[in-house]
């Protein structure tokens, strides 16, 4: 499916039938150009862990304090450091980003 129907299919009603693949897509454009910031539980545990050695509780604190232990899609690190859980708004916003680029290309 192109980017393009992967965006229309998500902008509607049944968007979460095709979430998977949608991030599948952010996911592999996010590895080859690093745009997103997006992170797997392992890198997650990673930052937590450097960030509990380096500045303590409290840091780990701010950048969990969005963060959802069971989200679906996994998070993302904001501009501020922090961890965000992914929602539909970023999947809708990312491929928007992604058709841009394709369609500049």
């Amino acid at each position: 499916m192109t980017t393009k129907e992967l965006l229309n299919k998500i902008k509607g009603r049944d968007w979460y039938d095709y979430a998977d693949e949608a991030m599948d897509k952010i996911r592999e454009y996010d590895c080859e150009n690093g745009t997103f910031g997006i992170v797997d539980d392992e890198l997650l545990d990673e930052i937590v862990e450097r960030e509990a050695r380096e500045y303590g509780w409290t840091r780990v604190a701010y950048l969990l304090g969005n963060a959802e232990p069971h989200s679906l899609y996994g998070c993302y690190i904001d501009a501020y450091g922090n961890a965000q859980t992914i929602h539909r708004e970023h999947i809708e916003m990312w491929l928007e980003e992604i058709l841009e680029n394709e369609e500049g290309e």
